[in-house]
C-alpha cells in the first residue's frame, strides 16, 4: 500500500492536483464500471485493494492540503507559449477555430471592444466571462491558446484556468497578449 502512497505523490507531483484527480475519478469509473457489468470483487484482479488505497490516500492528500476553491483556482494546470513559439506554430499550420477537434483554436477572451480594436490575426473572439462558448464549439482535447493584451493582463490566465477546470485537457495561454506580439514586429489586424 506504500507503494500506491508513492504514486500518488508521483503523480500530483508530475501532473498536478487536477490531472491526479482525473485519474483517480478514471479509475473509480472503470472499477463502478467493472462491478456494473456483473463483474464480481473476486473476478477483479488484486488491484482492487490497490485502487482503494490510493483514492483514499489521494482523498487525505487533499483534505491535508485544506485547499479552498479559491486556491485550487491558482493551480496552474495549463500551458504557456512563448510569442516565438506561437509565431513558428502560426507558420507551420493557420489556426483552426472552426473544426471541434483537430487543428489549434487561436482564441482573444478580451472584450468584444478591444478585440474589434485590435488582435492576433486568425484569432477569434470568446469574452472572458463567456467559457460555455467553448464547450459548445470544442472538444475538451483540442488545443486552446488563449490570449488577452498584455503581461499584465490576468484575462487569458483565468480563462485558461476555468477551462482546465471545465475539463479541457489541453489549453495554453499566451500570456503576452496582442501588445507582447506587436512588440515582436508581428502584424496585427484592427
Amino acid at each position: 500500500m506504500a507503494s500506491e502512497s508513492r504514486r500518488i505523490a508521483y503523480l500530483i507531483a508530475r501532473d498536478g492536483v487536477r490531472a491526479t484527480r482525473r485519474w483517480v475519478e478514471r479509475t473509480r469509473r472503470l472499477y463502478c464500471d467493472a462491478l456494473a457489468s456483473g463483474a464480481s470483487h473476486a473476478s477483479i484482479p488484486e488491484y482492487r485493494p490497490l485502487f482503494e488505497e490510493a483514492v483514499r490516500e489521494f482523498d487525505e492528500w487533499l483534505a491535508a492540503q485544506e485547499l479552498d476553491e479559491g486556491v485550487r483556482m491558482r493551480e496552474q494546470d495549463f500551458d504557456k507559449i512563448a510569442s516565438e513559439e506561437l509565431a513558428q506554430r502560426r507558420s507551420r499550420e493557420t489556426p483552426d477555430n472552426e473544426d471541434r477537434s483537430s487543428g489549434y483554436a487561436l482564441v482573444n477572451v478580451l472584450k468584444p471592444e478591444a478585440f474589434a480594436g485590435e488582435h492576433l490575426p486568425g484569432s477569434i473572439n470568446i469574452p472572458q466571462g463567456e467559457e460555455e462558448h467553448f464547450e459548445s464549439r470544442f472538444d475538451e482535447d483540442k488545443e486552446i491558446i488563449v490570449c488577452c493584451a498584455s503581461f499584465d493582463c490576468q484575462a487569458s490566465p483565468s480563462v485558461a484556468r476555468e477551462l482546465t477546470r471545465r475539463g479541457f485537457t489541453a489549453v495554453r495561454d499566451y500570456e503576452g497578449g496582442v501588445k507582447d506580439w506587436e512588440a515582436g514586429g508581428k502584424p496585427i489586424e484592427r
